[in-house]
């Protein structure tokens, strides 16, 4: 254990990231709709507690009754529903390291997705906020993603300001360009604010840092070239 250990700090040393191997996430479209927001962001969910890995989209790991599934090193491991029993699996199963703050950060963000009220979860994901911040290099995928959250609320509720969502946006683009969702939520915002050049202009970063999303952005631009 000692020697994994040390090993896994002199990787960290030269490439920034200990690789303890691949984790292949099931993203069939049957699973992510059987398990909606759990499958579906699974993938991100991980990201967000470790940066061990590197993670890959799969498709049907043949277990869709026991999903949302991920596969480590040939093993299926069933009913990944939450960020704490991904974080259980990955320790058990690979030594994993799980920095204990961006777990109790991805749980705090889990009770905004299931508050009923939006000052339920704004209070949520504001502490998540805060705290993420003060680390904000060593945490950036899973503030960005709290960022996101924030910002959607302002497309999902009237009363939540739009101004404050497309700052929220912003600054996650630059966190973690990356996250599949990032550069929808921006160009949204974007939108919503009448802001059509800044919107076609996220569409297409959205294309570029997410090429399996093309015909959907594509769509999306022919859309907006009749409105503008």
């Amino acid at each position: 254990m000692m020697l994994k250990f040390i090993i896994l700090l002199f990787c960290s040393a030269i490439w920034g990231v200990a690789c303890l191997g691949t984790i292949k996430v099931c993203q069939n479209k049957q699973c992510c709709r059987r398990f909606p927001g759990k499958a579906s962001d699974l993938v991100q969910t991980i990201r967000q507690i470790t940066n061990d890995y590197n993670i890959e989209s799969t498709g049907c790991l043949s277990h869709c009754d026991d999903g949302p599934n991920i596969c480590i090193d040939g093993k299926i491991e069933n009913g990944i529903n939450s960020a704490a029993v991904a974080a259980a699996v990955l320790e058990i199963n690979k030594d994993a390291i799980i920095n204990p703050t961006l777990l109790a950060a991805c749980q705090v963000m889990e009770k905004a997705e299931q508050a009923t009220t939006l000052s339920e979860k704004e209070r949520n994901l504001n502490s998540v906020i805060s705290a993420l911040t003060k680390q904000e290099e060593e945490h950036k995928i899973c503030l960005a993603q709290a960022l996101i959250m924030r910002a959607q609320l302002g497309l999902d509720y009237t009363d939540a300001p739009l101004e404050q969502a497309q700052t929220d946006a912003r600054r996650a683009v630059v966190l973690d360009p990356q996250h599949p969702n990032v550069w929808r939520v921006l160009a949204d915002i974007e939108l919503d604010m009448g802001n059509s050049a800044q919107a076609i202009e996220a569409l297409q970063k959205w294309a570029e840092n997410q090429p399996k999303f093309a015909t959907k952005v594509n769509k999306e631009l022919q859309r907006l070239s009749l409105l503008t």
